[in-house]
């Protein structure tokens, strides 16, 4: 954390971007605090960078109901999700991997920050394979990104057998089950199709701790 307030340290900082950069999580003119789920970390931030990064920040702190409170709890993130978001509406970067994508991109929904949205399905459409594919075409119609969604179709079409296989499709809800079974162009013989139905109803009675069965199928 920079905590530097020293004077004319704005000298030192040549662009915007490098003073933004020295005021992320920097309590020096600070007027709101985060918290989050399970830590007792505190994240400073500056309303004015909030507002005009989120229309959701802006109705948030200067709105006819503007929040007053010093402190504003996360209750749906964790520490590093909460750090990457800041980070972004500080200084147009953030560390997106594969593991933190989604919660940074639900930030990014919820708070309206398009710019990070865009981002996020970036990261998503590059590591896109048959072993994600299904979980990432369930994000994206829970995110409505159209356009992402129609790469995921085109993946799980192409390449059916192979993701039928895959332990993400034993995994997948039954409106996205019932989804791909109406797809016109799959490509798998429907004995094989079939099969791959069966395991995931098998799956479906494993986790529901029920005998599998043809009636409980």
């Amino acid at each position: 954390m920079t905590t530097s307030n020293s004077v004319d340290w704005q000298s030192t900082k040549k662009t915007v971007q490098e003073r933004s950069c020295h005021m992320l999580n920097n309590p020096f003119m600070s007027d709101i605090k985060f918290t989050c789920e399970d830590s007792a970390k505190s994240f400073y931030a500056h309303k004015y960078v909030l507002g005009t990064s989120s229309a959701v920040f802006h109705a948030m702190f200067y709105g006819d109901l503007a929040e007053t409170k010093p402190v504003v709890h996360f209750g749906d993130t964790d520490e590093e999700n909460l750090e990457q978001f800041l980070c972004f509406l500080y200084t147009d970067k953030c560390d997106l991997t594969v593991d933190n994508v989604v919660s940074v991109m639900y930030l990014s929904k919820k708070y309206i920050v398009s710019s990070l949205t865009e981002k996020c399905v970036q990261i998503m459409e590059k590591g896109l394979n048959v072993e994600n594919v299904l979980r990432i075409l369930e994000l994206a119609i829970y995110f409505d990104e159209g356009e992402l969604e129609m790469k995921c179709w085109h993946l799980v079409e192409s390449r059916t057998a192979d993701v039928a296989t895959t332990e993400a499709f034993n995994n997948i809800s039954q409106k996205t089950l019932a989804c791909v079974l109406k797809r016109d162009h799959l490509s798998i013989p429907e004995v094989q199709l079939f099969q791959a139905v069966l395991r995931w109803c098998d799956e479906r009675c494993s986790k529901k701790q029920l005998k599998v069965s043809g009636e409980n199928r």
